[in-house]
Order: structure tokens, then sequence, then C-alpha cells
């Protein structure tokens, strides 16, 4: 197909962009696609995709202990401070 005709990174909707990062399991990799892409900054900000990283990388108690010593820190601050 013609260049101009091909779906863009961009045409696909946010859903989309979301479950991509979802797959990824090093937080390096979420900060680097964040770093590349404004479409992926915003979406790599969400509580969910670090939620999610978090519950993929730790066990439930030691993600509640880290969230019982550091009350109302956001998921992202959870994750960098129980590694």
């Amino acid at each position: 197909p013609d260049e101009e005709q091909r779906p863009q990174w961009a045409d696909l909707p946010a859903e989309c962009r979301r479950e991509v990062l979802l797959r990824l399991s090093d937080p390096r990799d979420i900060e680097a696609s964040a770093e590349a892409c404004e479409h992926l900054a915003a979406l790599a900000q969400e509580q969910r995709i670090w939620r999610e990283l978090a519950q993929y990388h730790f066990t439930p108690q030691q993600i509640a202990t880290t969230m019982q010593n550091n009350p109302g820190k956001d998921w992202k601050t959870i994750f960098t401070l129980a590694r």
C-alpha cells in the first residue's frame, strides 16, 4: 500500500497503545517509549500501567508493605520503592 494509506501509530486508539505499554515488563522500556513517543508519554503516566507492572514484579505482601510504609504514594513511586 501507499505510505499515506498505511496505518500510523498515531491512528491507533489510545486503548491499543495502552495495551502495548501493558505488555512491557521492564520499566526502562516504558520510560524509553514515553521519551520516544508523545502518544505514549501521557499513557506512561497512568496509574494502571504502574500498578500492573508492580503486580507483575512483586508479591502482594511486598506491595502491601511498601504501601503501608509510604501512604498516599502513586503506583510509579510504589514500584520504584519496592525495587
